[in-house]
């Protein structure tokens, strides 16, 4: 909630949209009782399309990535629409592709706030 009051303080309409988006989104996932990792009062939101944007303008934003064996489920189930990592040995090499593990949030906060600022021009 705070990186998203952060973008909010940017004052562009853009800015105040996009943040809005992800402290609604943050408020949503606190009420399901969603978290990304051991420490459950943590609900913290990947916003995976604006990253891919971010990287292709700094490559430097994201600090762990592996190439790995992946499929999208697009079969209607549980996992529709879901990135399936797949260890598996006997995977078909040409289903690789690279995932991003770790970013530099503070670098990535930085640029969505310059760019979010562009607006006011």
């Amino acid at each position: 909630k705070e990186d998203a009051q952060q973008i909010i303080d940017v004052g562009t309409k853009e800015a105040v949209f996009f943040g809005e988006l992800i402290s609604h989104f943050v408020d949503r996932i606190t009420i399901l009782g969603i978290s990304n990792d051991d420490d459950t009062s943590r609900h913290d939101v990947a916003i995976h399309d604006a990253l891919c944007i971010l990287y292709l303008l700094n490559p430097s934003i994201v600090l762990k990535m592996k190439k790995e064996r992946c499929d999208v489920d697009f079969g209607g189930g549980y996992a529709d629409g879901q990135l399936i990592v797949d260890t598996r040995s006997y995977w078909l090499p040409d289903r690789e592709t690279y995932v991003a593990y770790k970013i530099d949030k503070a670098l990535v906060l930085a640029m969505l706030k310059e760019l979010l600022a562009k607006g006011r021009k």
